[in-house]
């Protein structure tokens, strides 16, 4: 594997990007790449969007890979994905976090909206849904919708 990276700020506004070039001894190389940017408003209102390419991804959902997928061998089965995000500080304990995922060449859709409580510095608890949308034999199509809760500890 070889790549780069950069990141940067253009005005108030954090860019960044990566790419991959991967070498594998079976099947054939690939390029990953992903080009992003984040802003945040002094509301404490962030937004971003990024796209990302995956060259061992598939444009033809009938050849969409889900058993290196569920296995953890790859993270995502198609080739082109765009995705967004919006954060906002209702108060300093409470926050929402809403991320979005669309797959450019199937058309499905994730979206992830959360709320977020600060117990304390390194206690949180997250409360969300996950809402997954697409046709037949989509990525995001074939999964049900759901709901969480989870409590981290960060030390």
């Amino acid at each position: 594997v070889v790549g780069f990276e950069f990141s940067g700020r253009l005005s108030e506004t954090g860019v960044y990007g990566e790419a991959t070039h991967a070498h594998t001894d079976v099947g054939r190389d690939f390029i990953r790449a992903v080009l992003g940017f984040e802003h945040a408003f002094p509301n404490t209102l962030t937004v971003g969007a990024e796209i990302y390419y995956n060259g061992q991804g598939m444009t033809d959902r009938t050849r969409y890979d889900f058993t290196q997928l569920f296995s953890g061998k790859t993270q995502n089965v198609a080739r082109r994905y765009t995705g967004a995000h919006l954060k906002y500080e209702f108060i300093p304990l409470l926050r929402t976090e809403n991320h979005f995922i669309a797959n450019l060449d199937d058309g499905s859709i994730f979206f992830a909206p959360s709320m977020v409580y600060s117990f304390t510095a390194d206690w949180e608890w997250v409360l969300g849904v996950q809402f997954f949308r697409g046709g037949s034999g989509s990525e995001y199509g074939r999964f049900h919708d759901l709901a969480y809760t989870s409590l981290q500890w960060f030390f």
